[in-house]
């Protein structure tokens, strides 16, 4: 069984994600292949780099697509993925002749409609890894992205203008995918949901297989010890934040803001420790000591990181199932956040971290507060209890293994469910 991940590109949340994925099924000795659009080379990746005039147009179409998105919809914001000019998938697909491509987050003109149905007819199965709304909506990652209600199962397009070309993206990607042996998963419960319900994979096969992680390099290390090497004081009470831009409002940087305000009025010692920032965080924003980490390329000094925080507080307003939850709960770190998408699917109240009713900033930072004067022994209960739920079904042996039997193997014997979409009416 020879398997191709495709995925934009080597680097974020998604590609992140997908290599996990990647280096389990290398664990258990699949012939996995990682290709991506550009970028640099790694162990066991292939990347689909085209020399001349086809890097050049693989270079260029994205910026084609959204002028022309622009220049025909000039009232909604250009956030259509480069889905209607071929893509750059086909020569990497013939290079590796896999018996099945596994899709991920394959914007900006790696895969399009036409590269769907020529996968398609060539008789090689599909599976679509959601790691946000992109593929199952009209032109968007999120709903917030789109101006849209937040309500579950709504509408997927994007309103005014904009819909005419939104419903456009919907039909022809479900008319590319109809018939095709295609199988959707999703990390999370939530995003199943909205999948099953969407016009593209309704009545197809959907399935939910958690995001997987390393284990070993995301464990937990002594506190004390974790503090000393940042320098961090020993007698603080550490809220830890982490995100790969701050400026993304979908990320919810004002609600911590408001979270701390609130926190800051009740004496506690509190340090706010943020770390994967692309855009500075202006100096004197949180009611409290704040230290900034910048991004950390080592994930032993990230566990190391995770582990010296009190609590990992992720305010985000939508997210599927996010890695630093993922990460913080692998090194022991309770983990506080709205319910929301796939936050409810492993943060506990009071069982592995906090959570509240969205957005209830109050609330949240009252419960923070409990949590932080809970006794050492409580503490230190709910931190073991957070390392043991992801080593009982989030290894990266466990997901592998789930993609396997549940979804590979059923789509190459042919006993899946092959309804495949259906076509937007």
């Amino acid at each position: 069984m020879k398997i191709l991940h495709l995925c934009t590109d080597g680097g974020g949340g998604a590609a992140n994600a997908a290599l996990r994925l990647h280096q389990g099924l290398l664990s258990l000795g699949v012939d996995s292949v990682f290709g991506i659009k550009a970028g640099e080379p790694a162990d066991n990746l292939t990347i689909a780099a085209p020399s001349g005039l086809r890097k050049w147009y693989a270079s260029q179409a994205p910026r084609l697509e959204y002028h022309s998105a622009k220049w025909l919809h000039p009232k909604i914001r250009p956030v259509l993925p480069a889905y209607r000019f071929p893509g750059v998938c086909r020569s990497l697909i013939r290079r590796v002749r896999p018996d099945l491509v596994n899709l991920h987050w394959i914007d900006n003109n790696l895969v399009s409609f036409s590269d769907l149905r020529w996968i398609k007819n060539r008789g090689i199965p599909i599976v679509w890894t959601l790691h946000d709304m992109s593929p199952l909506s009209g032109g968007f990652h999120y709903r917030e992205m789109a101006d849209l209600p937040p309500s579950p199962l709504g509408p997927l397009t994007l309103p005014g203008a904009g819909s005419g070309v939104s419903w456009s993206i919907l039909r022809r990607r479900a008319e590319a995918l109809e018939n095709a042996r295609l199988t959707v998963v999703s990390p999370s419960v939530w995003l199943a949901e909205e999948a099953k319900h969407s016009p593209v994979f309704r009545g197809g096969d959907v399935r939910r297989i958690p995001y997987g992680i390393d284990t070993e390099r995301f464990r937990s290390h002594d506190q004390m010890e974790s503090r000393r090497y940042f320098g961090f004081p020993e007698n603080s009470m550490i809220l830890l934040f982490g995100a790969d831009s701050f400026e993304d409002p979908r990320k919810g940087l004002s609600h911590l803001e408001e979270v701390v305000g609130y926190l800051s009025k009740k004496g506690l010692p509190l340090i706010l420790v943020g770390f994967g920032n692309r855009h500075p965080v202006a100096d004197g924003r949180f009611a409290c000591p704040t230290r900034l980490m910048g991004r950390l390329e080592s994930e032993t000094e990230l566990s190391r990181l995770y582990s010296a925080a009190d609590l990992f507080v992720c305010p985000s307003r939508e997210d599927n199932l996010p890695n630093t939850m993922i990460e913080a709960l692998a090194c022991g770190t309770p983990v506080a956040g709205f319910e929301i998408g796939g936050l409810p699917d492993l943060v506990k109240q009071s069982q592995t971290g906090v959570t509240v009713p969205p957005f209830d900033e109050a609330l949240m930072a009252e419960r923070i507060a409990c949590f932080l004067q809970l006794e050492a022994r409580q503490r230190n209960e709910i931190r073991a209890r957070c390392r043991q739920s992801i080593l009982e079904g989030l290894t990266l042996e466990h997901q592998a293994t789930a993609y396997l039997r549940e979804v590979y193997e059923p789509l190459l014997a042919g006993t899946s469910n092959e309804a495949g979409s259906r076509s937007c009416r």
